[in-house]
């Protein structure tokens, strides 16, 4: 679904960034190697002069599946692709997708009306920056009116910073009680 790769010299995560149709803007770069990191190197590297705002991180997976079931459609919107990838239909017709950063952008807003989900579910990373974002994409979305659910996950910050550092068993039960309480 994410035509993800690996860097073996770099030990480097490669992501596509894709636009809503499927075709490749550019590839993220997901640090791996430990003193890379110890030492001050940013975690995700971003393609020079790709504008990012431009992108919704798996919103083509999203686009795609949404149009081919019945079922209620369900957005998780996250600040990382690692944790957009990390609930891919961990419930059934529900996908993640990355804002990839603390603040969601019009063009951004754009996309998510163009796939149009039943319920939208923001779970931002449980740290200052992720809480700001919470309420920066909250207030964005419904001025966007477009009649949909939206909630916001929560969980102890003991369990993890953010979705993807969730065991699968917390992440799944975290989800279902946002889709129960909608």
């Amino acid at each position: 679904n994410y035509r993800l790769a690996y860097d073996v010299v770099e030990d480097d995560a490669i992501i596509p960034l894709c636009d809503i149709h499927g075709r490749i803007g550019g590839f993220i770069r997901r640090v791996n190697n430990i003193p890379k990191l110890v030492n001050g190197s940013p975690k995700y590297l971003y393609p020079k002069g790709l504008g990012i705002s431009k992108y919704l991180f798996g919103a083509d997976v999203a686009h795609r599946n949404f149009h081919l079931s019945n079922e209620t459609s369900r957005l998780v919107i996250t600040e990382g692709s690692i944790d957009a990838m990390s609930v891919h239909n961990l419930v059934p017709n529900t996908y993640g997708v990355a804002v990839l950063g603390a603040r969601i952008s019009r063009h951004q807003l754009e996309i998510i009306k163009k796939i149009a989900p039943a319920h939208i579910i923001i779970a931002t990373d449980r740290d200052r920056a992720g809480r700001e974002a919470e309420i920066q994409i909250k207030y964005e979305l419904e001025k966007l009116r477009m009649g949909c659910n939206i909630s916001c996950l929560s969980w102890d910050k003991k369990l993890g910073k953010d979705l993807a550092e969730l065991d699968i068993f917390a992440r799944k039960e975290i989800l279902l009680q946002a889709i129960k309480n909608a």
